[in-house]
């Protein structure tokens, strides 16, 4: 279950495609997670994200130095770098606070199923 704000980019990407890769950092990426706080693959930027700091990118992997690997089971690729990438689709949506006006819409809860783990204590190799 991921609770996620049902404007995000993100959330968009995985409920019209139906799947994703849960990319999972160790501290030793921390450097390369931080490069991509406040960065949004929109352009143009919304202005509620531009008066919190967010900037376009869409080189994500690049400016995190991070490699893009091609995935088993979906077609988001997974992080080499990241010790834990968990494949993933889609299974339901569920709206969140539903029944509160001021956050009706806001944040979604999505299930996903997990498809495929790689777990190891490295970067992948």
């Amino acid at each position: 279950m991921l609770g996620l704000a049902a404007s995000s980019k993100t959330t968009q990407n995985m409920i019209r495609t139906g799947e994703c890769v849960l990319n999972l950092p160790f501290i030793k990426e921390l450097a390369a997670v931080n490069r991509l706080a406040r960065t949004t693959g929109s352009n143009p930027v919304s202005e509620s994200k531009k008066r919190k700091g967010y900037r376009h990118e869409s080189d994500k992997f690049g400016i995190a130095g991070l490699t893009p690997v091609a995935s088993e089971t979906v077609a988001a690729p997974r992080v080499r770098e990241c010790p834990v990438r968990l494949e993933a689709v889609l299974e339901a949506t569920h709206g969140i606070a539903e029944d509160d006006p001021a956050q009706r819409g806001n944040l979604v809860c999505i299930e996903v199923r997990i498809q495929r783990e790689r777990v190891n204590d490295g970067a992948e190799r």
